[in-house]
Formats: structure tokens, sequence, C-alpha cells
């Protein structure tokens, strides 16, 4: 995932070189591409300002082409795509991409903005990355602010996912050093962003000192900052930052190339940030100047002492709320309410009780559940505690962004599974509990709601639920549970009812996500009905599509997401431990769109490193992992 680029700092050389002849502007030198690349290579590291004049070399063959932008965008999935970044969101100034009279043209700025859309759609298509944009205004420009909320409410549901604003700060009249140079109407235009639900994120504290971070966090209500260094200059504006979790896009090489960070400096501030536990991403900033992929970012990081595990933050799309209940919490809830504990009663009699001797199927597996269900069954802060918790667990894992899924009904005793009232406190204890281990742990952890195969009336209240919470955390849907054959199915077929498909139909046509377990248990069928009868965008596991060889390739062509499960492919039955090959080695081999999740950790006892190392140990690389873990589907803003 990056979260920190520009696309107008992501221009191919060879095409800006290409434009720039072609439309007879100015070249370097003696006009040669060599002449033009070293016009562009920064000698020395002197300010911003500096890097920035670099633009001005090859930024004019785009100005007012529209054609041209639309092939940025698309060439910056193309590019991106191949540094394994599945999901991305691209900074731009739509003024800075059209000449000076055109900048306040409402219809020419709509333009570039739907070039630019045009252009990551067709990178989706052919690339499988996810682009979205923050759109920038810039720092001193009156009028640019107001223009760029306009545009982020019109293109909200349309790729644009926040606003920006940099430039470098210039001291203002009665400003101290390093304060943000900001109009009335800038705060105004932030204020109101907040107001109507348009995510913000600000340049600050790359150049200028930490004041210009704290301003950015009171007055334009910024939810992340943009690189973000000189906060450590002042241990009071250092502590907020760390206390709040607030998101630092952190860009390593640009860092010492703007001058923001001098070279020579004992401790980076990024390698402080990691020692203390601050929320911070690597990202490339611009490329074009910088001439650096995602891959170089993270190796001078690892220069200065930063590992894997601190470097990629992790997705997971994958997991399941019930499966991953603390067995601490589960015994200590266990005993205080007085239910049944196994053996002697004591914790290590109720771990061993849990823990899974031998893999035999899914069945067996899930049966470890009831040692958990007693425990939650009816007691919503008991539900919001064990969401809170997945957060902190979570997070302490790396994990930025995860998709939960969730079983409303399995938190309710039998009597309560189809009531209305109950099974809307359940979804909003959960989505509380998120909410706030987002707010302690700054992790983005949505809702996916499940219902089980056969079970009559959970898929329409499941529906419902998720159109009802929709805004509140509830990403989409999915159904699970073991298949079992009914008696008009043939074999391996699917025992859903009438109304799972009318429910996962009409969740298609409202634009409700859909998501369903399928290939883990049963044969190739199994997936293909999961796509043609309910309309699936992701599968569960799905290892049995490799058993079939025309379902294998619709897969593939399709490039559905499958949420694999190494571990529990083994404890399920799912895959029998002699196989010779993992099919997840050969999804990895052919290119197929997966990523590697826990799926239940209360019975697995594994970590999303440890499922990475399995993996590693089927012959993965590193650079495969990367594509794996950066993986990822519904996210807005991570």
């Amino acid at each position: 995932v990056e979260l920190h680029v520009h696309l107008d700092g992501c221009i191919r050389l060879e095409t800006a070189y290409e434009l720039t002849k072609q439309k007879n502007l100015n070249l370097p030198g003696n006009g040669t591409f060599e002449d033009f690349k070293s016009a562009i290579k920064l000698v020395e590291s002197i300010d911003l300002d500096h890097f920035l004049s670099k633009f001005d070399i090859f930024l004019p063959a785009f100005i007012d082409d529209f054609n041209a932008i639309e092939r940025v965008a698309y060439e910056f999935c193309q590019d991106k795509a191949g540094q394994g970044v599945i999901y991305a969101e691209a900074h731009y100034s739509p003024q800075l991409l059209l000449s000076e009279e055109q900048r306040f043209n409402e219809e020419k700025l709509n333009k570039v903005v739907e070039s630019v859309n045009k252009g990551f759609a067709r990178g989706k298509k052919d690339f499988g990355i996810s682009v979205k944009t923050i759109l920038a205004c810039i720092r001193g420009i009156k009028g640019w602010s107001t223009d760029v909320l306009r545009l982020c409410k019109k293109y909200k549901n349309e790729g644009v996912v926040g606003m920006d604003i940099a430039g470098t700060a210039k001291k203002g009249p009665g400003m101290s050093e390093g304060e943000l140079n900001l109009f009335d109407e800038d705060v105004m235009v932030f204020r109101t962003a907040k107001e109507e639900g348009i995510h913000r994120t600000v340049h600050a504290g790359e150049c200028g000192g930490p004041d210009e971070v704290q301003k950015a966090i009171d007055e334009l209500f910024a939810e992340r900052i943009g690189h973000g260094y000189h906060c450590v200059d002042d241990p009071l504006v250092y502590k907020r930052c760390l206390d709040s979790q607030i998101h630092l896009e952190c860009c390593p090489w640009s860092s010492f190339m703007t001058g923001s960070v001098k070279q020579d400096v004992k401790e980076h501030p990024i390698a402080k940030f990691n020692r203390d536990g601050m929320n911070f991403s690597i990202n490339t900033d611009d490329p074009s100047v910088t001439g650096t992929t995602l891959q170089d970012e993270y190796n001078l990081a690892k220069s200065w002492g930063l590992v894997d595990a601190d470097i990629i933050k992790a997705v997971e799309l994958h997991v399941h709320l019930e499966g991953s209940i603390r067995l601490e919490t589960a015994y200590e809830l266990t005993k205080k309410k007085n239910l049944y504990l196994p053996g002697n009663g004591t914790f290590e009699d109720f771990k061993s009780a849990i823990k899974l001797e031998q893999f035999i199927d899914l069945q067996h597996f899930l049966s470890k559940l009831t040692f958990f269900h007693p425990a939650v069954v009816d007691d919503f802060e008991v539900i919001e505690r064990v969401a809170y918790e997945f957060c902190e667990d979570k997070a302490a894992q790396g994990v930025i962004y995860v998709e939960v899924h969730c079983s409303p009904q399995w938190f309710l005793s039998e009597g309560k599974q189809l009531d209305e009232e109950y099974l809307n406190k359940v979804v909003e204890s959960v989505t509380k509990g998120l909410s706030r281990g987002k707010e302690d742990f700054g992790i983005n952890a949505k809702a996916v709601l499940m219902c089980l195969r056969g079970m009559k009336g959970w898929s329409t209240d499941i529906l419902r639920l998720c159109r009802k919470y929709k805004n509140e955390g509830v990403v989409g849907m999915d159904i699970a549970g073991t298949a079992k054959k009914l008696t008009s199915a043939a074999e391996g077929g699917w025992s859903f009812l009438d109304e799972d498909l009318t429910a996962f139909r009409t969740a298609k046509e409202e634009g409700i996500h859909r998501t369903a377990h399928a290939g883990e248990c049963d044969g190739p069928d199994e997936v293909l009905k999961a796509m043609d009868d309910l309309f699936a965008e992701r599968i569960g596991h799905g290892y049995h599509c490799a058993d079939d060889p025309v379902i294998y390739k619709r897969c593939l062509d399709s490039q559905i997401h499958l949420e694999c499960c190494p571990w529990s492919s083994f404890m399920t039955g799912s895959v029998k431990q002699n196989v010779k090959d993992h099919p997840i080695i050969k999804f990895n081999k052919d290119g197929m769109n997966f990523s590697l999740n826990t799926d239940n950790p209360s019975i697995t006892w594994t970590t999303l490193q440890d499922e990475h190392k399995l993996a590693k140990s089927w012959g993965l690389e590193d650079a495969d992992i990367d594509r794996a873990v950066r993986t990822i589907e519904y996210v807005s803003t991570a």
C-alpha cells in the first residue's frame, strides 16, 4: 500500500521527453534524452524549492493536454503494479496541470479530474491495482482550496478519497518561523471538509517546524500528515502525535533530497518513529525526481535498522472475529460467569482443550469455537471488548487495514438470532469496539457480516444489517459454514437456500460487496457457483479451484481475489499436509490474485507473520509476500 505519492511526480521520463519533443517545447542541453535526464537529476540536496524546480523541466508537456494526463495516470498504474503495489493514493493538484489562465475554469478542472479517473480505471482493469486520488491545493494561492473542495464533493464516489494542502511554507506577517502560511479560506475549507466527511491530509513538518504539524492538526483537522519529520523537534508536539497515533506519510529518500533532513543526521526521524511506536508508512513521494522505487525506500529504511515487519504495513482480508477472541479473555469470562471449564478448570487445561492435536476436517476445527461461545453470547459489552482487543492484537502485528468477518447470529442465543433489535445491538457493539480500536491503535478495521449456509432467515437479516450499517463500518457480506448436500443438489453442490441467492443478488444490485467461502473443503464447482449464483467478488480460501482446469482458468482470467489462509488450510483438512505442492504455490506461480490471512487465530494460534513464514517455506519470496500483504480491495482511505 502506498499513501503518499504525487501523480505529477510519477511521470515517466521517457513519456515526458517524448511529448516535450513532439510539442517542440524547450529541451535542456543538446536536446537528447540523456541531457533531459541529467537536467532533472538532483546533484545536491539544497531545499524543497530546489527539489520542486525540477518539475519545470518535465511538467509543461502535460499542461492542458487531457489525453496526456490520462496517459500519465494509466502509466502510473502500470509502474506501481510492477513494484507489487495493489493500492495507492495518488496526490495531485488539478490546477498545476492547467495553464495559468485556465486554473479557475470549472469545466477544465473537471476535465483534469475525469482524465485522471479514466486513466486509473483503465489501469485497474489492465493491471489489477486500485488507485484512489487525493486532490491537493497549494499554500498561499487564493481560491484553489475552494475549488479543490468542490471537486472532492463532485467526485467523492468516483475515486476521490480526500484533500491535501502542499507547497513550501512561506513566513507571513506576524508569523513565527515554521508556521503554516494559510488563508482564512483554507482553514474554512478544511473545516467544511471535516463536517462533510471528506478525508484530510496535510503536508507539514517537512521543511517547516513542529508548529506546522500542530496547526495542521488543530486548524486543518488533519487525519494524516505528509512527511512530519520535524514533529520530533518539539517534545510536546511529538508526544501529541504519538498519543493520537496520527498517521505520518514518510518518504525516506525525498527527506534528504528536499533538505528536510540532513544527510549527516545521527538518527533519522523515521528511525525514532519506529522505535517509539509512531503510526507511519513508507512512500516514494516524487519518483520522477528521486529516481526511486518503493523497494529503494524500504532498503534505505532498513539501513537505519528497520526490519520487514516495521516497514511493510499489512492488510488482512479474511479473519473471523469469533475466531480471534483472546484465550485469556475467554477464560476470564468463562470463569467469571461460572460456565463449564474443561479439565481441572485451569487456564492450561482450557488452552489444551482448544489446541488441535489432529487435523481432521472443518467441522472438527470449528468445534473448538464452542469453548469461546458461551462466554460472549448475548453480552454486548463483551462483544465490544472482543472487537476492541482484536484491533489491539492486529495493530501489534503491523496490520493497518483489516476486514473482520463476523456472524451477528453467532453472538446471540438461539431464541434471539432472528430478533432485529438484538442483531442491531451486536453489530453496533462490534462497530463501536472497532471504532475505539482505530482511535487507540490507529488500525482501520471494517466488518464483513456473515450468514451461514442452510440457515433460514439469516441471509435476509444480514442483507438488512449491511444496508443499515453501510456507512458505519460494514463493507460487505459473506456466506460461510460447511457445505452439506441438499436432496436437489448434485455431488459437491452447495447447500444454500433460494433466500440466500436472492439476498446476494439484491446485494449486487445495491452495491453491497460480496465474498463467499468456497473451495475450502469442497470441490471447484463450489467456487464456480459462488461466482455465478452469489456474484462473489472475492472467494474465501478457494484452494480447490485448482482441481478443475476450466474453473481455475476462469479465476485466473477474471482475477477474482482468493482470501488464502496457509495454516488453517492444513488444520481444516482442506489441504493435506503431505501435499506435494500447496495450491498457494500454484496461485503465486501463475499470477493469481490472492492474499495471506490468519482465518481463526484463536484456534490456529498463528500471527500474520506465522502465515507469511509458512508461505515462504513453500518457496514464496519476499516480493511475493509483499504483494500478497499489500493486496486490498474495499479500502477507501487507509
